[in-house]
């Protein structure tokens, strides 16, 4: 038999318990109707509040019920500290959730609320779930194939929630470009908190750091590969980088380390990518110029269609390669190209 969860041996663990774990407590142990130990041990199981949740399966096998008894107990004590809860702390705390859905619409992700309320570790985390399963203004959203587990108000319907996610993504693909949620909630006719909101909790759709929206499917939104992580942060960086600084880079927004050698490999492979300088890479689509520095000069003169100025020279060459001004005036000096004038040069 599982053990017994007191009011004691609560308190006394004080010190290494989280705000929101201690108003779970809280709420618990103060709720008069709430009186068998067993009871009380059932929630801290299934809710994980100071430890790991378990499953309904799992519960019901430490009391040698069903997993049906052990839903039946849990809502019904549910019901009962929603009625009968003695916890100012946790009356307020109920208040201030309420009060940031309502604000945001009516409908958050439980992502969402950990941001708000700074729930960092997973304990927090499964306390401020609970506590918000309190609020008779609330209804729990679960999470779906399209959606991430959240919160709405009751007068928000979950069908309407569904629908405003799945008009968001349509509108997406239709455009076939990122957007902002204001532009987003006009076309699908919607308010814009709401929507934003939605946005948040639909797992096609993901927020980029201009503050647009996308769908995840897209690499330039939601990167998985190795090659699309290295397009995404070059645009983010905006100019060119070493591939070393890169590898670090792509680490930084991967699950797993990835070796320089592995990002190499993908920078020399693909077209997306050019090699201005030693190491250093930059996205084709900026308009560098691949090859040596004597290829780069012959290329800006036949551009240019007439002799150019030194200066000119490694002025264009320096749009195109990263380089040192020393390498470009000793390239002029070779065979391909001849002086015409004082440091004016064309092609021999």
């Amino acid at each position: 038999m599982a053990e017994k969860v007191t009011l004691i041996e609560v308190e006394s663990t004080d010190q290494k318990m989280g705000k929101w774990e201690k108003l779970a407590v809280l709420a618990i142990n103060e709720c008069p109707k709430i009186k068998k130990e067993r009871e009380k041990k059932i929630l801290f199981d299934r809710f994980g509040i100071g430890k790991k949740a378990k499953t309904l399966h799992a519960i019901g096998q430490d009391y040698s019920v069903t997993r049906e008894r052990i839903r039946q107990i849990v809502n019904n004590a549910v019901k009962k500290i929603k009625k009968n809860c003695k916890s100012d702390e946790a009356q307020k705390a109920i208040e201030k959730i309420d009060a940031y859905v309502q604000k945001s619409g009516g409908y958050v992700s439980s992502e969402q609320l950990f941001a708000k309320f700074n729930c960092d570790e997973t304990k927090e985390q499964n306390a401020i779930k609970f506590i918000a399963s309190l609020s008779e203004n609330l209804v729990a959203v679960k999470e779906s194939s399209t959606m991430k587990q959240g919160w709405s108000l009751s007068k928000v319907k979950i069908a309407k929630i569904k629908s405003i996610a799945k008009e968001a993504a349509s509108i997406l693909k239709t455009e076939k470009k990122t957007m902002r949620a204001k532009d987003i909630s006009a076309a699908i006719k919607e308010d814009s908190v709401l929507t934003e909101s939605v946005m948040y909790g639909a797992k096609a759709l993901m927020k980029t750091d201009d503050g647009k929206w996308g769908l995840t499917t897209w690499p330039h939104v939601n990167p998985k590969s190795i090659k699309d992580k290295s397009v995404y942060i070059l645009r983010r960086h905006t100019k060119p980088i070493h591939y070393a600084e890169l590898t670090n880079r792509i680490s930084d927004i991967s699950t797993k380390k990835v070796t320089q050698q592995s990002v190499h490999n993908e920078l020399i492979k693909n077209e997306e990518f050019v090699l201005v300088g030693r190491g250093i890479y930059a996205l084709s689509e900026w308009g560098y110029a691949p090859g040596v520095v004597e290829e780069v000069i012959v290329q800006v003169l036949e551009e240019a269609g007439e002799p150019l100025h030194k200066n000119i020279i490694i002025e264009r060459v320096l749009e195109k390669r990263i380089v040192k001004t020393s390498t470009v005036v000793l390239n002029l000096q070779k065979p391909r190209f001849k002086r015409v004038d004082k440091a004016v040069y064309t092609l021999n």
